[in-house]
């Protein structure tokens, strides 16, 4: 695996698209030294430093220590995406890429699939392969943005406009809360945040592989960006992963959504009792719902 993914870190570090930083810089440059970064770091007055610090400088090996104890030992092969650009010379086989390693897994599931994205579409097909899973009785949970969580309104008409389509498919879907209960005690830069935005993307077969990389499942992933990932065999890995991922599902967490029994689709937030049903994106206003209307009637499909 280690030289798999040093071979895709040369493809990126001897492309054409990659050029020394000086390129970005208008007039003399500082010379770098790592002796001055480090010298500097205790310069500053650590206790008046005004953002939360997760690791000090002093207690790193410490950390790393307590972290090799929880480390698990895996077997893992390297998959990637080649319609980017700095593939585009390279043919990574069919069998090492990432959509082809989801929908086999997902072709092979016996019990179980877990996906946790932050953009979702669907696809011909992707759509084939959850139905097949979906006859065989495979438990399928998609985990995602809602409209409220959501960094970009338009994006979201991507999944907006095949929810339907996925629960047809017999996937189970969830979307974040913008402020779920899980990072109600998590500050960021001494604040507590306005919203809390899912950006995990991970998948979970049977509770034995675990796929995770910096794919999104939409269009732009799919069909233009580089874009790499992990496939992992480990039942233990994968029970931590699928643990995480019922956690975010949690009604403090997220909505769940589901058919009105019509041809629409409502929002169950069952943190309420009896659960609150909602007709439309929820905590979201008529103003940030706009560019989800947009997406229907702009060509903008194979973009997002």
């Amino acid at each position: 695996l280690t030289k798999e993914v040093s071979a895709s870190f040369d493809a990126f570090w001897n492309s054409p698209y990659a050029v020394p930083v000086e390129h970005f810089v208008e007039g003399e440059g500082i010379p770098f030294s790592l002796a001055t970064v480090w010298n500097e770091v205790f310069v500053y007055d650590m206790a008046a430093f005004p953002l939360p610090r997760r690791i000090e400088v002093m207690e790193l090996a410490e950390k790393y220590i307590t972290l090799q104890q929880r480390f698990i030992w895996a077997p893992a092969s390297l998959v990637l995406t080649s319609p980017g650009s700095v593939f585009e010379g390279i043919a990574v086989p069919r069998a090492g890429q990432i959509e082809t390693a989801m929908l086999s897994h997902i072709a092979s599931a016996e019990q179980e699939v877990l996906i946790q994205n932050p953009y979702v579409m669907m696809t011909e097909q992707r759509a084939a392969m959850l139905a097949d899973a979906k006859a065989r009785g495979v438990r399928m949970l998609l985990h995602t943005n809602s409209l409220a969580s959501h960094d970009s309104a338009l994006v979201h008409y991507g999944f907006a406009r095949d929810r339907k389509r996925f629960l047809r498919s017999g996937v189970a879907l969830f979307e974040s809360k913008p402020r779920p209960q899980s990072s109600s005690g998590m500050p960021g830069l001494g604040l507590t945040p306005e919203k809390t935005t899912l950006h995990s993307k991970t998948l979970v077969f049977d509770r034995r592989y675990v796929l995770v990389g910096s794919f999104n499942l939409d269009l732009r992933s799919l069909h233009y960006n580089s874009e790499i990932g992990i496939l992992i065999d480990s039942p233990a890995l994968a029970a931590h992963v699928a643990e995480a991922i019922e956690a975010d599902i949690a009604p403090g967490n997220s909505w769940r959504i589901v058919t009105d029994g019509e041809d629409g689709i409502v929002w169950l937030d069952e943190s309420e009792t009896p659960p609150l049903r909602l007709d439309t994106e929820p905590e979201t206003s008529f103003f940030e719902r706009i560019p989800v209307w947009l997406g229907y009637v702009l060509p903008i499909d194979h973009l997002l």
